[in-house]
């Protein structure tokens, strides 16, 4: 991986994630309105279709994997689909712990009726085949570096460090993205760690160096496997820093595909991206205190110039006004925004609090976006960019 050129703004990958976003809940929108007249929705559809890819290895955890959802998640849609006749669930007969999931005819037929989307071929018809393959490689580029984050960081972060013998990376490897993002996950540990003791002491008299050396999680993060583990990365990334290399790019291959079998790649693969890239935004933020939708409604406030209303609000985010409130009021009791009376709006204007800005500062310094949209040069992700607002200006008139 190539460091991003200083030149080139952190801004613009979170910027180029919102707008990701932006148009993923914008063709969300007109797909589900779509939808509607086979009485389903995207979530529905893609969890038949993950059913149908996983075959007999359809379980609750499997297609939760598949989704990057989390399994709770997965088990109340689960249900409601299975009154809805679109699949079983069952035990398994060997193992009872274990539920398998399978389609009904029901379900087989719905995934039939609902793979031609007329809005979606008519969105995407304004690029050529040659501009689609192009775009499908840019989002393969960035599947491809948050699947290596969300399996390097979920597994280390979440659970913990693999001990050196079971680690499985070589450091005479050439993979320096892998080695930052290992190296980063053992310094968040650590971080976290003080992070929790300092919260621990305040207000306390004892010496904050006398709990920080007691301390266990401490401890446990410095211990000689993880330190052995951080000299081996920070050796990788060095190697790479004083030795630097080009490593190839892999082009995505095509077959005689049509292009409406172009389209159906397309939305396939930017739908399941922008799905895994949120998981792992989610989880960062997590982390953080925040959540994806508040960090979203603060950036909307901001973007509205600090002092927008509640309707502005779920305009810019692509939400109904009594989803946009419950979040507002969320902000409010956690004093992240703040009310300014104005006459004619009984509601008033939102404004960030000293606080608010605080968080949102936190959430854009958040780096896992800059590591996955860095891996688009600033031409590739220009004109990602560019694709992406002419989709969103072509499916708003829709």
């Amino acid at each position: 991986m190539k460091e991003p050129p200083e030149t080139f703004s952190d801004d613009r990958y979170l910027e180029a994630w919102i707008m990701f976003r932006r148009v993923h809940d914008t063709l969300s929108k007109v797909r589900n309105r779509e939808l509607a007249g086979h009485h389903s929705n995207i979530e529905k559809i893609l969890t038949l279709q993950a059913i149908k890819r996983l075959g007999q290895n359809a379980t609750p955890n499997n297609i939760a994997r598949t989704r990057y959802r989390r399994p709770h998640t997965i088990s109340v849609l689960l249900k409601n689909m299975e009154a809805a006749g679109l699949l079983t669930r069952s035990k398994d007969k060997n193992r009872k712990n274990i539920i398998r999931i399978a389609l009904t005819e029901n379900g087989k037929r719905t995934i039939l009726q609902t793979r031609k989307s007329n809005i979606i071929n008519k969105i995407f018809s304004l690029f050529s085949n040659q501009v689609l393959k192009q775009f499908i490689g840019f989002v393969d580029t960035l599947s491809s570096d948050a699947e290596q984050y969300y399996s390097l960081y979920f597994k280390n972060v979440s659970d913990t460090i693999l001990p050196a013998e079971q680690d499985g990376y070589s450091p005479g490897g050439n993979d320096l993205r892998e080695a930052v993002i290992r190296a980063k996950s053992i310094i968040i540990n650590i971080l976290n760690a003080v992070g929790d003791v300092e919260r621990n002491i305040v207000g306390l008299k004892e010496k904050p160096l006398a709990l920080l050396s007691e301390n266990k999680q401490i401890s446990e993060s410095l211990s000689p496997k993880n330190q052995g583990q951080l000299l081996k990365y920070l050796g990788v990334i060095k190697d790479h820093l004083l030795n630097p290399r080009t490593e190839p790019k892999a082009k995505p291959k095509f077959k005689s595909y049509t292009t409406k079998q172009l389209e159906q790649i397309l939305l396939y693969k930017f739908t399941k991206t922008h799905d895994l890239i949120f998981r792992i935004r989610d989880r960062e933020l997590s982390n953080l205190g925040l959540s994806i939708e508040i960090s979203s409604a603060l950036s909307a406030i901001k973007e509205l110039g600090n002092r927008a209303t509640v309707g502005e609000v779920a305009r810019w985010r692509l939400r109904s006004i009594p989803t946009a409130s419950k979040i507002i009021v969320k902000m409010e009791q956690r004093s992240l925004i703040k009310k300014l009376p104005e006459q004619k709006n009984k509601r008033g204007r939102l404004r960030l609090t000293a606080k608010g800005e605080q968080a949102l500062k936190r959430a854009a310094t958040a780096d896992s976006i800059k590591l996955i949209f860095s891996a688009l040069p600033p031409d590739d992700l220009n004109q990602f960019m560019a694709y992406l607002e002419a989709i969103k200006a072509r499916a708003l008139e829709e």
